[in-house]
């Protein structure tokens, strides 16, 4: 029997991702992959930037990426290591504007009434 994976090493991600969660760390992690395995950004809440904390010798780590950036290729994406936590940032815009989005149904039904 030979073993094709060791699953004990593991990162998590969180914030305004589909499906946020604690998923393994393959050989080669990147940080889009880490996003592609959460399903992407959630459109109608993410903004553009994330933090990474990272346990080190020194304790944590707060590592801020624009992920915009990375995907114009500005900056190089980085590798994910054991016990990772990223979050990825909500923008406070699109929270607000997704709050007037889901109250404007009841608005709309509001109107005046003409004698």
């Amino acid at each position: 029997m030979f073993v094709k994976e060791f699953n004990s090493q593991h990162y998590t991600i969180d914030g305004a991702v589909k499906k946020p969660g604690v998923f393994p760390v393959r050989d080669h992690t990147t940080l889009m992959d880490a996003l592609a395995t959460a399903g992407g950004l959630d459109m109608e809440y993410s903004g553009s930037a994330l933090t990474i904390f990272r346990k080190s010798e020194n304790g944590t780590q707060n590592l801020r990426f624009d992920i915009d950036a990375i995907r114009k290729g500005a900056t190089a994406t980085p590798g994910i290591e054991n016990g990772d936590y990223i979050v990825v940032d909500t923008s406070d815009g699109k929270v607000f504007l997704n709050g007037i989005g889901k109250i404007s149904p009841v608005t709309s039904l509001m109107r005046p009434v003409v004698p």
